[in-house]
């Protein structure tokens, strides 16, 4: 996200100072032209492109992402991808990478449609349909099969690093209270 952007630049500088990035957002026409022909005359010098959710869907860049073969493909806030039918989301199914890492910090809650979602994208040959994810969760139809509610939990722990908030809570300093 634009939000976070420009974090992303410094933690770069910061923590990575060695490789060499490209900020790639634009919000005019003429600088999304200009950015497109630098990276496609000088993509392979860069380690990294630093860019946003909205940049991908861009009608100037969008035969750069679909074209492209990134080693590597994080997307922070991941949980913007969360409903499979969004722009944004059938976008990063177009982007080819051969490896994948969603960042969020907003835990899955609403229905396993949306779990599908982002693990096809992570996994699109594994999970290629989100038939089984409806029939057996659905709070519209009020279907809860806990038996394949408790798969898909086990299941995730394969594919996430889970911090729990009282796990976190103990890295936090305690509160001072001055009057």
């Amino acid at each position: 996200p634009l939000s976070v952007l420009s974090s992303w630049c410094n933690e770069m500088k910061k923590w990575a100072p060695s490789l060499k990035f490209f900020m790639l957002h634009a919000s005019n026409t003429e600088e999304q032209l200009r950015q497109r022909k630098f990276l496609l005359d000088h993509a392979t010098e860069h380690d990294v492109i630093l860019t946003t959710y909205e940049m991908t869907k861009t009608t100037t860049l969008l035969n750069f992402f679909q074209r492209t073969k990134f080693h590597y493909l994080v997307l922070d806030e991941g949980h913007k991808i969360k409903c499979h039918e969004t722009q944004v989301s059938k976008m990063m199914r177009k982007v080819h990478a051969g490896n994948k890492l969603l960042l969020t910090g907003t835990p899955l809650q609403n229905n396993l449609v949306e779990m599908w979602s982002l693990l096809n994208v992570l996994y699109p040959d594994v999970f290629t349909t989100c038939a089984p994810f409806e029939k057996h969760f659905d709070l519209g139809e009020n279907i809860i099969d806990k038996v394949f509610l408790g798969k898909a939990q086990k299941m995730l722990e394969v594919f996430m690093l889970r911090r729990l908030k009282q796990e976190v809570e103990k890295l936090i300093p305690e509160k001072l209270e001055t009057k």
